[in-house]
């Protein structure tokens, strides 16, 4: 794992490994960012592009989840019924 850049809002390595595991990701991602002194995140969005031997990962903090709607009337109706 070579760094290229890496800071709380972006993580860009050169990875030497053929089509890393998504634990492999979020391990060399953690790595990176606990190196650098930032703190690791909880979920993030990767880009992986490849050209012979080498990969480039592209990562960034995952946006955070909305809240599902939750309707004051109770739903009575499920599955299509009418």
């Amino acid at each position: 794992m070579t760094p290229s850049a890496v800071s709380p809002d972006v993580v860009a390595l050169l990875l030497g490994m053929d089509e890393p595991s998504v634990q492999e990701i979020d391990r060399v991602v953690a790595e990176a960012l606990t190196a650098a002194g930032c703190v690791p995140w909880r979920a993030m969005e990767a880009e992986l592009y490849g050209r012979g031997a080498q990969r480039l990962l592209i990562a960034r903090p995952a946006p955070p989840r909305r809240r599902r709607l939750v309707s004051p009337i109770p739903r009575l109706r499920r599955g299509g019924e009418k």
